[in-house]
């Protein structure tokens, strides 16, 4: 986005200013407007990069049944399953750090992320991040099939992404929000725990059941990240 359209509306926003400025910048007043549905588009991509394992774990570890279920009817079609089928089994206690390894990524990235939000800017940082949710997001199907050490690994870089979403939010209101609006910057902003399972959930659920497979739930969220 343009310098002058970002200096023109931090002036704006430090001036509390609540007139009609179409005339100004690229797209006049609605540039903030503009800025709070991307970002709201952003943060829920990557929080919905984190849900999708909490569905897709479901499709991982289902061929099991599936497999006892034809054990006693065709031995053939057993053989068909498994050669087409990757079977992941984890223990309670692995699923516990799996699930735990996204929480300890966002906790242990907050302070520096935080700094380098300060000292860098948002847009460059998180920009970053969003690509870094990408690209981990792609290789968790690789990851799982290597083992659950770099799958749990994949989850830490994951869980960092997390780490940036409350601070952005503060960061786009300071920046882009004037006085009257800042409980519609943080209420909008703030509807990515809401967006990111409401549309993950339904797309997860219809790829696992797909021909294509639960990693293609994987390989769609990461696209759309690296879009946004």
């Amino acid at each position: 986005m343009p310098e002058n359209v970002f200096r023109y509306a931090q002036r704006e926003t430090s001036c509390c200013s609540n007139s009609d400025d179409s005339k100004n910048g690229i797209f006049g007043n609605r540039t903030r407007y503009i800025v709070l549905i991307l970002a709201t588009l952003c943060l829920s991509s990557i929080l919905g990069n984190v849900l999708t394992f909490n569905f897709t774990i479901i499709c991982m570890t289902s061929s099991v049944r599936e497999t006892i279920h034809f054990t006693h009817m065709n031995d053939s079609r057993l053989k068909t399953i498994d050669n087409d089928t990757v079977i992941f089994e984890y223990s309670p206690l692995t699923k516990s750090m799996l699930f735990s390894a996204v929480a300890i990524g966002a906790l242990v990235a907050f302070p520096p992320i935080t700094l380098l939000l300060n000292n860098i800017g948002s847009r460059s940082v998180f920009g970053l991040i969003g690509f870094i949710s990408a690209i981990s997001t792609a290789l968790v199907p690789l990851a799982a099939s290597a083992g659950t050490h770099y799958l749990l690994g994949v989850h830490t870089i994951q869980g960092m992404g997390l780490a940036a979403c409350l601070p952005v939010m503060v960061k786009v209101t300071a920046h882009w929000a004037s006085l009257t609006q800042n409980g519609l910057f943080i209420a909008m902003l703030s509807s990515f725990l809401q967006i990111a399972p409401m549309v993950t959930m339904p797309v997860a659920g219809g790829l696992c059941v797909s021909p294509l497979g639960w990693p293609a739930a994987y390989y769609v969220n990461a696209v759309t990240t690296a879009i946004l």
